[in-house]
């Protein structure tokens, strides 16, 4: 009987499958571990035990005798007893392998041996219990795809989508394969143990249905309705609105079986303005330009983000709030131009937009948030001015083309790795009434060279200027505290004044 495979070694495989769809760089490294897994397996596996029986051999006609026998079976010659027997006589004799298996697989085999007397298939026999059991794991398992599907549409991570879903797959293997006709019969068998096995498989029998043998099709079938029929719903990219105060709300703009390029967002919906872009409205999406028109005043979180073909937004006049991460992870958005109407712009706004070359901060944003411009790496330009109050922590971390920046006259502490990992930064004027420099404020920028700290300044925390190997010299002031580690491995002559 053909040992069947652990549920493990299948999540194992699937897991393994996943990273590899998920990077190919992990190819080589997934196969290496796969294989010393294989051999580790093969190492460790215990060897069957064989079974040791000693032959009572006749000397004369060479025929085997069971140790018992006085004379020989075939000429009638006189035996020698167990105690007498030579152990040149010895002879290991193997036993059948069934009887080297557990009483549960002995059950199992002598279960479908009695179903194939019957000319039943075990794989694909079904009565009405499992027939019920299967069809209900399967309309299940069909909903949740189906459901999945529809929130991949509607802006849900693919890798999240497929992860799940491989997930869900699992299960459904793992639950439909409890329903084998002989566990069935196994699990009756072990609740009524004086009951004999041939009226159980008969009383099974007589429970049969007739149905399409190959239940593979049917779930494949199932699977390709279930992903087919939101795929015909979602040709065309659909937008939702939910209503508002003020209008309507552009909550959702689906994905679609056919792309556009260049998005209009409507100024009205059911004679009334769409004032507000939700969170998540367009993530994920592939579009490279998109218009919003005047109406709309706010763009809610991450509203943009992961757009991975995104490259210009024409933003309004009347907008005034931008939120947290809104743009976030749009690698190929280059320029953006922000109204002189905003007034708030969110953390991690626009990190990782690696495409990005300039950007002007409107007068009426008076704060810049952490991580607003973090990874930004082809930022040059960064036009600031002197109404903003406070630059948080990591505003603009690895703005690797970043050389020059005026910091704003009325902030008071330059946060926790504001410029950390800016290696083209050369020229750094520290405010008046800055009195605080954080620890990693200045972190490896490796092309700083100029530092002017002016006597506001009272602290300089751990790794301030670690790592700024052209910084040759500072000058701080007599009453600052500084960090021990504040200069580390940048070989600057720090000078009191």
């Amino acid at each position: 009987m053909k040992k069947k495979k652990n549920p493990i070694y299948y999540i194992g495989m699937t897991f393994l499958i996943f990273c590899i769809l998920l990077s190919p760089s992990l190819i080589i490294p997934t196969l290496i571990i796969y294989f010393i897994y294989r051999s580790a397996k093969k190492t460790t596996r215990p060897k069957k035990p064989t079974v040791q029986v000693i032959a009572n051999i006749c000397p004369k006609c060479h025929n085997e005798n069971q140790e018992t026998d006085y004379f020989c079976t075939n000429c009638g010659l006189p035996l020698k007893h167990k105690e007498n027997i030579s152990k040149t006589n010895a002879k290991y004799v193997h036993s059948s392998k069934i009887y080297l298996n557990s009483s549960r697989h002995i059950l199992k085999d002598i279960i479908q041996k009695e179903l194939r007397k019957k000319k039943k298939d075990p794989k694909t026999f079904e009565n009405y219990y499992t027939k019920q059991k299967k069809n209900t794991l399967l309309i299940i398992f069909v909903l949740l795809t189906m459901l999945l599907t529809f929130l991949y549409f509607f802006n849900l991570s693919p890798v999240i989508c497929l992860l799940t879903w491989t997930i869900i797959f699992i299960i459904y293997l793992i639950l439909s394969h409890k329903y084998d006709i002989t566990k069935i019969i196994y699990k009756k068998a072990l609740k009524n143990p004086d009951t004999d096995i041939i009226s159980l498989v008969n009383s099974a029998i007589d429970e049969e249905i007739i149905t399409f043998k190959n239940r593979k099709v049917i779930v494949i079938l199932s699977l390709v309705i279930s992903i087919l029929m939101p795929c015909l719903i979602f040709i065309h990219p659909k937008i939702i609105y939910l209503p508002n105060e003020e209008g309507y709300t552009l909550f959702r703009y689906t994905k679609s079986l056919i792309t556009k390029e260049n998005i209009t967002i409507p100024k009205t919906y059911n004679h009334k303005k769409v004032t507000i872009i939700a969170q998540d409205a367009f993530r994920y999406s592939k579009f490279k330009t998109i218009t919003i028109p005047n109406t709309i005043e706010k763009i809610e979180a991450s509203a943009f983000a992961n757009n991975s073909n995104l490259t210009t937004v024409n933003l309004n006049k009347n907008l005034k709030e931008i939120r947290g991460k809104a743009f976030k992870d749009c690698p190929k958005l280059t320029n953006i131009i922000l109204p002189d109407s905003l007034t708030y712009l969110g953390g991690s706004a626009f990190k990782n937009d690696s495409s990005l070359t300039e950007i002007t901060i409107p007068k009426k944003v008076t704060e810049i948030h952490g991580n607003t411009f973090e990874n930004c790496k082809s930022l040059k330009t960064v036009n600031l001015h002197n109404n903003i109050k406070s630059i948080h922590a990591y505003a603009f971390k690895n703005n690797t083309n970043l050389k020059n920046i005026i910091l704003p006259d009325k902030i008071t502490k330059i946060s926790e790795g504001t410029f950390e990992g800016c290696t083209s930064l050369e020229k750094i004027i520290v405010p008046n009434k800055v009195t605080k420099i954080s620890a990693h404020a200045f972190t490896d920028c490796q092309s700083l060279s100029e530092v002017t700290i002016p006597s506001s300044v009272k602290e300089i925390g751990s790794s301030a200027f670690r790592r700024c190997y052209n910084l040759k010299e500072i000058s701080i002031p007599y009453n600052a505290v500084v960090n021990s580690r504040a200069f580390k491995e940048s070989y600057t002559n720090v000078k009191r004044y």
